[in-house]
């Protein structure tokens, strides 16, 4: 499923990944990224089982399915996953004993008509086990789940990036997800259930390029054991902050995909070009409505277009929104002269604005004034 939207709004995705991940989920570069996917798939494997024919161990630490050993311990997601096939309550049974959890589970598992599941069950590395369960029960998913290795989309991202000249970053952040510490890259976190990239062509902390540029960037997904769909956002965008919000972005594409059956061709088929399209394309077709902005000189300010912006029924902003966006303007872009001068002011102007939901709504009404020089093939999809 693909939806796309031109529509300038601000992103919080990767905002959200950067304030809520712990450390042991949170990655500053792509190699030691991938290594980590790449190392978990390499010592995963897949085998299907009947329900008739599983049986749940446990003991003072763990619950532990059966598989080709006697310890493969259930993680939180993989229980849930099991409770969830068997119509059992997963929230009571943590709370219950191991013994008694293992005695409802297994009762269940008997009890229900013989079902066939996929299970992946995972090895640990040598230096991870410590004494525990070599291996874990990573996901119990239906017969017809067609699985998406995480380590399978960050591979094609890098590898199509690579292949056309690494034009693609992922971007920096304030350290652990404390707002003001020092710098270091982000965008990219994994977990025993999901994984996250953020990556763009510039636009954060670290570039000093022109502020007129639009940036390209996208959002990549997954949850290799059934907890999310894959999804690839693209998006056009004007700049990345600290907390890694995406602020105005548009131009946006999002390509969804259940793990069905054959998710996993058409992941090979469908979602791999389109993220090739979007790495080899440009911003083409925002960057000239940008250079029609920065051309369209505006009147005077005793004239009526400027009293149309702040009253009337049309009217858009404030006066003291409107008085704000020229300083802010002749401030940082040393005149108001343009189009192009005045957005950027109201764009500077929302900036200093202490609640995001303010900031996004000047930000939102700002960039409809470019509706003025977008023709009919760039016009604006409002919702």
């Amino acid at each position: 499923m693909t939806m796309t939207t031109t529509k300038k709004v601000n992103l919080t995705e990767a905002h959200n990944q950067w304030a809520n991940r712990p450390m042991d989920q949170r990655f500053t570069n792509v190699p030691d990224f991938l290594n980590h996917l790449r190392l978990r798939q390499r010592n995963s494997y897949e085998r299907e089982a009947m329900t008739d024919t599983m049986m749940v161990h446990h003991d003072d630490d763990a619950l532990y399915l059966n598989g080709r050993t006697t310890k493969a311990e259930l993680t939180n997601w993989s229980g849930g996953q099991l409770c969830q096939r068997m119509g059992a309550p997963a929230s009571y049974l943590r709370k219950l004993p191991n013994d008694r959890a293992a005695d409802l589970l297994n009762y269940h598992l008997q009890d229900m008509p013989a079902s066939k599941y996929n299970v992946m069950f995972y090895e640990k590395p040598n230096y991870d086990v410590s004494g525990g369960a070599t291996y874990t029960t990573q996901a119990i998913t239906t017969e017809h789940y067609g699985r998406i290795f995480d380590a399978d989309v960050a591979t094609a991202i890098v590898d199509m990036n690579e292949r056309t000249g690494n034009k693609f970053r992922n971007p920096v952040a304030y350290a652990n997800g404390q707002f003001g510490a020092e710098l270091e890259g982000a965008g990219l976190y994994a977990s025993d259930r999901d994984m996250f990239m953020f990556m763009i062509d510039g636009g954060d902390r670290l570039d000093v390029g022109d502020r007129a540029k639009l940036h390209r960037g996208f959002f990549a997904s997954n949850s290799e054991v059934g907890n999310s769909y894959l999804v690839l956002k693209f998006f056009l965008f004007n700049e990345v902050c600290g907390n890694n919000i995406v602020w105005g972005a548009q131009d946006i594409t999002e390509f969804r995909m259940r793990h069905s059956k054959y998710a996993p061709t058409r992941f090979v088929n469908k979602a791999e070009p389109n993220l090739l399209e979007f790495i080899n394309a440009s911003g083409n077709r925002e960057a000239e409505v940008i250079k029609r902005a920065m051309e369209y000189v505006l009147p005077e300010q005793d004239d009526e277009w400027w009293k149309s912006l702040s009253s009337g029924r049309n009217a858009q902003f404030t006066k003291g929104e409107v008085q704000s966006a020229i300083d802010m303007a002749e401030l940082e872009e040393g005149q108001c002269e343009t189009l192009w001068d005045l957005e950027q002011g109201f764009t500077a102007h929302a900036r200093m604005k202490a609640h995001i939901d303010s900031r996004i709504d000047l930000e939102t009404r700002a960039g409809k004034l470019l509706d003025i020089v977008r023709d009919s093939s760039t016009a604006v999809l409002t919702a």
